[in-house]
């Protein structure tokens, strides 16, 4: 898929190989391709006298050159954010560099400027089913405003999930005990999710839930969520009471000035299951409000309502 992706932005890609043979002497394999050409010979060429592979991306599409990083710092740290788990996985990831001719800067040492905190290894059972989780605490940025589950399989992340409100008080914005935001990240991984991943490693072979009760305990993604989300709420209990007080805070103080009119709804929002992001927006939060208030009067308070 990535291979492909590279002709979305470039109008062609080059690669020039040199490996050992059976008889111990370097042998080469050059070829490019593109939309058009698809997969050609680019020439025998000259083979490098060391084993190793150079993939050249030429023909940078406006349209990306207009939007795209340029400094080498703003590139590293791009990267290394996108592929955090790379560095977490068993056996971890090798050197990489990314250099122009006014420097270079070594991913592997920028850990240090994402996480907060150690890595915590955590796992649970569902069904019989082993699951791995590392959490982080990564810095607050642009990028990674909300919370955020990883589905791994064969060492690599195939589905992101937004945890946003997924468990009562988890947002983009939790504190530590010295009041510093950071972002709440989890990357799951298991033998059962590797062999459940689909050969493109976009999407896993797993129901979304097994309907009624089936005489075989199989094991859908409702299951495996809804355990991950409990270890979620056990390991983040100081943040999240925090950030629930917060929230009620704001919303106490958004009615008493500005909507008193949602003052009959303050007592029933955790029946509700509703819990407010400190940081809300006014308007947004009148909309929570409203929706809430309306789910009261139609009677479905008690139950799942769809604020």
């Amino acid at each position: 898929m990535g291979r492909l992706l590279w002709l979305k932005a470039f109008d062609r890609v080059s690669v020039r190989s040199a490996y050992e043979g059976e008889a111990g002497c370097l042998n080469g394999r050059h070829f490019r391709f593109s939309v058009q050409g698809e997969v050609e010979p680019d020439g025998e060429g000259e083979t490098p006298a060391e084993v190793g592979t150079t993939v050249s991306l030429n023909g940078f599409k406006k349209s990306f050159q207009q939007s795209a990083l340029r400094t080498v710092e703003a590139i590293a740290r791009e990267v290394f954010e996108h592929c955090i788990w790379y560095f977490l996985r068993p056996g971890g990831a090798p050197n990489i560099t990314v250099a122009d001719d006014d420097g270079a800067v070594s991913l592997n040492s920028l850990m240090h400027d994402f996480v907060y905190s150690d890595m915590q290894r955590t796992s649970i059972e569902v069904k019989g089913e082993r699951f791995e989780m590392v959490s982080l605490r990564l810095k607050s940025s642009q990028r990674n405003l909300a919370p955020r589950l990883y589905w791994c399989a064969a060492n690599r992340v195939v589905v992101e999930e937004n945890l946003t409100s997924k468990v009562l008080g988890l947002y983009g914005g939790l504190k530590d005990t010295e009041s510093s935001p950071f972002t709440y990240v989890c990357y799951l991984s298991s033998d059962f999710l590797d062999s459940h991943v689909r050969a493109d490693r976009t999407a896993f072979d797993i129901s979304e839930r097994v309907p009624g009760t089936p005489l075989i305990e199989d094991v859908s993604m409702d299951d495996i969520r809804e355990s991950v989300l409990k270890e979620v709420e056990s390991i983040l209990a100081g943040p999240l009471s925090a950030a629930r007080e917060e929230g009620k805070a704001r919303v106490h103080e958004f009615v008493s000035n500005r909507g008193p009119r949602y003052r009959p709804v303050l007592s029933r929002l955790e029946q509700l299951g509703v819990s407010v992001d400190p940081s809300m927006k006014d308007h947004d939060l009148e909309l929570l409000l409203h929706r809430a208030r309306n789910a009261i009067l139609s009677g479905c308070a008690g139950r799942a309502c769809p604020v």
